[in-house]
Order: structure tokens, then C-alpha cells, then sequence
């Protein structure tokens, strides 16, 4: 009897999910062998077929029932990916490769619950999205290694990636002034985008090459 006097039943909840996933997928490669130049590719393609199923149940599970139901969403999903390489020189010491991949993510069936509110923080209240969309990624990389064999090996290593987002998940919040309440709800933008860069240089020096600086 203490406990259901005690317990936050708006925020209790039991849920089981069972989620299917059937993938279908195609691959291509192509290789050419030559002492000074070469040329890869390699290109993938797959469709997923998700069934996600939940039964979610909100409440302290006696007198107080919240929100009950049975959630079932079926997604599908397309991957892409294309790997170009063209080493150049006798022992590859130059390799160019460029990166291009398409990944598709379903959204939680949590944050697509929608008839209740989470109330775990009064000041920040949250709830659901019943028609949140699949985000896709699109991902392009460029890769770049230089060998440099001479009396001091020196190398040199290049990474930039661009990645933008189509459907992106992010929380967007409306602010009562009178009561000083956050209400949080789970939206689809358009318009994110990451730029990133990476590279190492590494070369050796000194007698017989005892040193290196990276």
C-alpha cells in the first residue's frame, strides 16, 4: 500500500518489443592489376524489410492506467555504398580512394508514442511523434596516402568528409512564460550537414633514420 502511494505512475511503464528484420543485397567489384596503375570499384546495395512491433503499457499497473496500446510500424530501408581506388606508381605510392554511402535509420518506436507526456522533469515535458519519418544519411569521404621512398621515407595522409542529413531527428521546444514549462517534441529537419578533415604527415631523418617526426 506504501509503494502505490510512492510510485510515479505517469512515468512507470512496461513495454516489449519484438522487431523482424529480412535484408536483400547485390554487390559488384572490379579490379585491375598493372605494376604502375590500377583501378577498383566496388559497389553495394541492400533493402531492408523492418516489422517493429511494441506493447507499451504506462501506469502504476493497478488503478491508475496512463496509456496502453499496441504500436506496429513496418520501415524500409536502403543502403548504398561505392568505394573508388586508383593507386598510382610502382608500389602504390600514391592511393586516392573516394567513399560514397547512403544509410537509412528508422526511427525509435518510443519517440513515436504520442498519447501520453513525460513528466519525469515538470519543468521539461516531452512526448512523442507519431509521424516522425526514416533519417538518411549521405556520406562522402576522400582518402589520400603519398609515399615518398627516398633516403628519409616520408608519407603523408589526407582525410576530408562531408555528411548530410535528410530527415535528421532533433527535439524542437516551445516555452510557457507564464508557467515556465518546456515542452519537448521529436521533429524531422532538413538541412544538417558535417564537414570534417583528418591527415598525418610522417617523415625520418638523421643518421641512418634514428629519427622521426610525426
Amino acid at each position: 500500500d506504501y509503494l502505490l502511494t510512492t510510485i510515479d505512475a505517469e512515468n512507470s511503464y512496461n513495454k516489449h518489443e519484438i522487431k523482424n528484420t529480412h535484408k536483400f543485397g547485390l554487390s559488384y567489384g572490379r579490379w585491375t592489376h598493372n605494376t604502375e596503375r590500377d583501378f577498383n570499384i566496388q559497389v553495394k546495395a541492400s533493402l531492408s524489410l523492418v516489422h517493429d512491433r511494441m506493447n507499451y503499457y504506462r501506469g502504476n499497473g493497478f488503478d491508475k492506467v496512463i496509456y496502453t496500446g499496441i504500436t506496429r510500424k513496418n520501415f524500409v530501408l536502403q543502403n548504398y555504398s561505392l568505394r573508388v581506388d586508383f593507386p598510382k606508381g610502382n608500389g602504390h605510392k600514391s592511393h586516392p580512394i573516394l567513399y560514397y554511402n547512403v544509410i537509412q535509420t528508422p526511427p525509435s518506436l518510443i519517440s513515436m508514442l504520442d498519447g501520453f507526456n513525460n513528466t519525469l522533469d515538470p519543468h521539461n515535458i516531452s512526448t512523442g511523434n507519431k509521424d516522425l519519418k526514416v533519417t538518411t544519411e549521405h556520406r562522402v569521404e576522400f582518402e589520400w596516402r603519398r609515399v615518398w621512398r627516398a633516403k628519409h621515407q616520408t608519407s603523408l595522409y589526407v582525410k576530408p568528409q562531408w555528411v548530410y542529413l535528410v530527415n535528421a531527428l532533433a527535439y524542437g521546444s516551445t516555452y510557457d512564460i507564464k508557467t515556465g514549462i518546456r515542452h519537448y517534441k521529436p521533429e524531422n529537419v532538413n538541412g544538417n550537414y558535417n564537414l570534417g578533415y583528418s591527415g598525418t604527415f610522417n617523415t625520418q631523418f638523421g643518421a641512418k633514420n634514428k629519427w622521426s617526426l610525426e
